[in-house]
């Protein structure tokens, strides 16, 4: 485990990202794709958002800077229920976690959004969703250190990580971006050198 003084220097970086570009404009209020049917479990949800840090994880992205926020679908046994489980933290305290809520809420006012999904057998990607729903159900809190080698705090595409490379059972998605000194798993790692395929959402 680093410092705390390494600690608040990758926040101070992430709060120099953001301060260094403008905050995209939100959707309408509310918007969310018009059609999800084609969502399963497993699935991958983005968004682009308007929050503080929301411009900061855009940009650490290397390759497609479109999104800055991953979650992961979870489809409810009989069917008619979709939900997205991911990490997130409040702008201003630090603090969070593991939620679990509506495809509608996570997308509510997202400047942007799409969905990838895994080309696996869909028990594979069930287990991406359970595992997922494990870290829910531990009240997995947000991992404000952004150390991708401790399991008991997630940001949002660590948790993505965990569950994608737990279900296949190898390291299918890697920390590709490097940032004083540590590796980081930027938004565009987790779909785009894995060989996800995109979803129709809207």
């Amino acid at each position: 485990m680093e410092s705390g003084s390494i600690h608040a220097q990758v926040t101070a970086m992430l709060l120099c990202l953001v301060c260094a570009a403008c905050r995209p404009e939100s959707g309408p209020a509310g918007q969310s794709p018009r059609d999800i049917t084609q969502l399963q479990s497993g699935d991958l949800i983005y968004r682009l958002g308007n929050g503080l840090y929301s411009v900061g994880f855009q940009e650490f992205s290397q390759t497609e800077k479109r999104f800055s926020h991953v979650g992961i679908v979870e489809k409810s046994a009989t069917g008619d229920s979709l939900w997205v489980i991911h990490a997130e933290a409040d702008d201003y305290t630090g603090q969070g976690g593991v939620r679990r809520e509506t495809v509608a809420g996570f997308l509510k006012q997202s400047g942007d959004c799409a969905a990838y999904r895994l080309p696996a057998d869909v028990a594979v990607r069930d287990r991406i969703a359970a595992l997922a729903r494990e870290f829910w159900h531990r009240k997995t809190p947000f991992d404000i250190s952004f150390d991708a080698d401790d399991p008991t705090a997630v940001y949002c595409t660590e948790l993505v990580q965990y569950c994608v490379n737990g279900a296949v059972g190898y390291s299918l998605i890697s920390a590709g971006t490097e940032m004083n000194g540590r590796r980081y798993i930027a938004v565009d790692d987790t779909y785009i050198p894995c060989g996800m395929v995109p979803v129709a959402i809207k």
